[in-house]
C-alpha cells in the first residue's frame, strides 16, 4: 500500500485532489489521506521545531519515538504552494507562507519519500520545452493541480499527456528507501566515483553549471555527499544543520536523484534512456518497425529485459547506479564507440523512415503525427519531438519556431 498525504490549506481543493487519487486507489494500491488545516499547521510547526533544534542542539542520533509528524510516515507528499490561509488558522504560528518553504522542511526535517508540488510554477498543463525543470526546487516534481492525479503516475498503462520527466511515483520512494540505507554509511564517499562517473571520458562532458552544483568548493570529483548536503545550492540552507544522520542520508539521495533527472539525463549525451538510445541505433529495438514494438521501451515498470531492446549488446555500457534514476540508462559514450552496433560499424547506412519519441506523451509516433522543437539541452541532442495536445500548454512557444 502506498500512502499518499495530501497538504493544503484549502479544505475543498485538499478534498478535490484527494477525491481524484482516491480514484485511483482501487487499481494503484493508493491509501490517501489529507490533512485538515490544524494538522497541517501543526505538522509545519513540529518541522519548524525539528529545525530548531537542530541549530541549538545539533544532531540527534535517532529520531524515533520523538514525535510523531503525519509527514514523516507519507509515501508520497502533495504540497500546495500558496499558503495564504494558513496564517489565519488557530493554533501555533508558523513562517511556512509557501509549498517550496514546507518541502524543504519535509525533506530536510522527515522521513518522507517523494515529494509533489503542485501550484507553484503553473495552475494548468504547460509542458516545458526546455527540459530542465526547476531543479531548485525542494519538491522532487513540479506540476500543476490537474496533473496531480495523472494515472500516468502510477503505471504505464495510461493515455494522453504524460511527460517523459516524469518519474513513477509508484515506485520512487522505495528506491529512495533503499538507496538512503546505502548511502547512509558512505556519506563520506566522493560522489561521482560512487556513481560510476568519474571516469575522463564520462567526466569531460559534464558542463560547469552541472559540476558546480555538487559543492562550491571542492573539486567535483572530490566532492562527497556530505559536502553535498552541507554546501551545494540543493542541500541545507547556509544557518541550517543535519538533524539525524538518517534523513541525511535521504537529502542526499532525493537532491542527487533530481541533479541527475533534471541537470544531466535530458542532455542524453552522458547518460542515454532506452527511447532516445534507440532513436539514435534502431538496430537495438529490431522488427518489427512499429511503433506498438517500439512502445515498449518507454515503460518505466517494465524490468529492462522486457523493454524490447537486444540487452546483451548493451550490458556492459548499463549505468550500474540505476536505483538513482526512474528509469534504465546506459552510458552514452561507451554505447556510442562500441563497434558490436550496427549504426557505429556503419553510421552513413539507410535508415528506416524513422518513428519518433514525443517527449510530451511518453510514446513514439510517426514523424507526421509530431511536431519537433529545440530543447535547452546539449546541441548535439537538441532536436526533439512532442505531439501537441490541445488541452496542453506548450512553453516557450519559441522553441517550436527553432
Amino acid at each position: 500500500m502506498v500512502r499518499v498525504l495530501v497538504c493544503d490549506d484549502e479544505g475543498g481543493r485538499a478534498a478535490g485532489l484527494s477525491k481524484r487519487l482516491r480514484r485511483l486507489a482501487g487499481l494503484h494500491g493508493l491509501e490517501v489521506e489529507a490533512l485538515s488545516l490544524g494538522e497541517f499547521v501543526a505538522a509545519i510547526f513540529d518541522l519548524e521545531d525539528r529545525q530548531r533544534a537542530a541549530r541549538d542542539l545539533g544532531l540527534v542520533s535517532d529520531a524515533k519515538g520523538r514525535t510523531q509528524n503525519p509527514i514523516d510516515h507519507a509515501d508520497v507528499l502533495f504540497v500546495d504552494y500558496d499558503l495564504v490561509r494558513i496564517g489565519l488558522s488557530e493554533g501555533p504560528a508558523v513562517r511556512a507562507e509557501s509549498g517550496e518553504r514546507v518541502c524543504y522542511l519535509a525533506r530536510s526535517f522527515s522521513a518522507c519519500g517523494t515529494i509533489v508540488g503542485y501550484n507553484q510554477f503553473t495552475y494548468y498543463r504547460v509542458f516545458d520545452l526546455t527540459l530542465r525543470g526547476h531543479i531548485r526546487s525542494f519538491a522532487d516534481l513540479n506540476v500543476s493541480m490537474d496533473a496531480a492525479s495523472s494515472q500516468g503516475f502510477w503505471t504505464d498503462d495510461y493515455a494522453g499527456y504524460r511527460p517523459w520527466s516524469w518519474p513513477m511515483l509508484r515506485d520512487s520512494y522505495e528506491r529512495l528507501n533503499r538507496l538512503s540505507h546505502v548511502i547512509g554509511d558512505k556519506m563520506t564517499d566522493p560522489i561521482l566515483e560512487t556513481l560510476g562517473l568519474a571516469d575522463h571520458r564520462i567526466y569531460g562532458r559534464f558542463t560547469r553549471e552541472q559540476l558546480e552544483l555538487l559543492s562550491p568548493r571542492k573539486d567535483p570529483r572530490e566532492a562527497t555527499f556530505e559536502d553535498f548536503v552541507r554546501e551545494s545550492s540543493l542541500g541545507l540552507r547556509p544557518r541550517d544543520e543535519v538533524w539525524t544522520p538518517h534523513v541525511a542520508a535521504r537529502i542526499a539521495v532525493a537532491r542527487l536523484s533530481k541533479w541527475l533527472e533534471r541537470a544531466v539525463l535530458p542532455d542524453q549525451n552522458i547518460l542515454v534512456d532506452a527511447p532516445h538510445l534507440i532513436s539514435r541505433f534502431p538496430s537495438l529495438m529490431g522488427e518489427p518497425y512499429t511503433d506498438e514494438h517500439w512502445n515498449a521501451a518507454c515503460q518505466l515498470l517494465a524490468p529492462v529485459e522486457d523493454l524490447g531492446i537486444d540487452i546483451e549488446k548493451l550490458r556492459a555500457h548499463q549505468f550500474l547506479a540505476k536505483d538513482w534514476l526512474s528509469r534504465p540508462a546506459w552510458l552514452w559514450p561507451d554505447v556510442a564507440s562500441d563497434l558490436d552496433i550496427q549504426e557505429v560499424q556503419d553510421p552513413w547506412a539507410l535508415r528506416p523512415d524513422q518513428l519518433v519519441f514525443c517527449e510530451d506523451v511518453s510514446h513514439f509516433r510517426r514523424r507526421r503525427q509530431a511536431s519537433e522543437f529545440v530543447a535547452e539541452v546539449a546541441p548535439e541532442f537538441a532536436r526533439r519531438y512532442v505531439q501537441r495536445l490541445k488541452q496542453v500548454s506548450y512553453q516557450p512557444t519559441v522553441r517550436l519556431l527553432m
